[in-house]
């Protein structure tokens, strides 16, 4: 998913779990994707 050049991208990550979230088990990702919110949703 690519998100604008000036938006966060924290702000795509919900979008993309939920058209892939069911299909991986691995997630790798930059800093940009860094965030309280994105790692407790990851180990839910």
């Amino acid at each position: 998913m690519l998100t604008p050049g000036q938006a966060h991208d924290v702000k795509g990550f919900p979008p993309l779990m939920r058209m892939i979230g069911d299909w991986i088990n691995v997630v790798r990702a930059d800093k940009g994707y860094d965030a309280d919110a994105i790692r407790e949703e990851l180990s839910g």
